[in-house]
């Protein structure tokens, strides 16, 4: 993984995710993180769980499985992982038996049971439902404030948002890594919201000033590096027009986005 190297500092009790383009190394990163392999730079210390199926999948229903990986946990913790997954009421069937959405949960059961200072997840978590989703997010956030650390892949913007650190790849190495809120800092761009029905005549005139434009139910949102300037052209240019624009702080997703095609083109 090439590009400008970043400063990454995954602390107990910290979730970091992982974004970025596909081809972009997030996988190799994580395989570092894991020690599945060597990368200069990056120190590892304590045990380190991964959330990947039993090698002896076959075997094993769900509730065996849980009962390996919990060791000397009380059953009462077993339970509560199963229940968080969504995967109590089927406890005693087979892993190879479970639909393919109940078995991806039941690949994150190590992040829950198993004992490490950090947890790894490679997309897994992308594919949980909403329910589902949530009971996990809950019992991992549990996890660390116990004391362990996570580092997760993702290109949902809603999980990044519950982590507590970002890190970004591009094609072409290292874009970004630190608190979201200063990657969203360090993005010049505003979306401004444009109520009108007149689209064709806002593109016309933010046509010189934007980075991004779409047609929407109320008329159009824009994404542009100057957006004051804009807000202020439309509503004149535009009088009669354009009944209002609002401007608001851009989003995680069109800061990744702006940063990424920044350093590799377009994404």
């Amino acid at each position: 993984m090439g590009g400008r190297p970043l400063d990454a500092d995954v602390r107990a009790g910290q979730i970091w995710s992982l974004m970025g383009p596909p081809g972009a190394g997030k996988s190799q990163l994580l395989q570092a993180f894991a020690r599945r392999r060597r990368m200069v730079g990056l120190s590892v210390e304590g045990p380190v769980v991964v959330a990947e199926p039993p090698s002896l999948e076959k075997r094993l229903t769900i509730q065996r499985w849980a009962l390996d990986l919990a060791g000397k946990k009380r059953r009462e913790d077993i339970a509560e992982a199963l229940s968080a997954l969504g995967l109590w009421e089927d406890r005693r069937m087979a892993l190879t038996n479970l639909t393919p959405g109940l078995r991806q949960a039941a690949y994150l059961l190590p992040c829950l049971l198993e004992p490490s200072d950090l947890i790894v997840i490679d997309q897994l978590a992308d594919g949980l439902d909403p329910w589902t989703s949530d009971g996990f997010w809950t019992a991992l956030e549990a996890r660390c404030a116990s004391g362990s650390a996570v580092v997760l892949s993702t290109h949902r913007v809603d999980l990044a948002l519950r982590g507590h650190g970002l890190i970004v790849l591009g094609r072409h190495g290292g874009v970004f890594a630190g608190a979201i809120g200063d990657l969203i800092d360090r993005t010049d761009s505003e979306e401004l919201h444009v109520e009108t029905d007149r689209p064709e005549l806002v593109r016309q005139i933010s046509a010189p000033f934007v980075l991004e434009a779409e047609e929407t139910p109320y008329g159009m949102k824009l994404t542009s590096p100057r957006g004051q300037e804009l807000s202020a052209r439309l509503l004149l240019e535009g009088y009669g027009s354009i009944k209002a624009v609002h401007r608001k702080r851009i989003s995680l997703e069109s800061a990744v986005l702006q940063m990424i095609r920044a350093t590799d083109g377009v994404y």
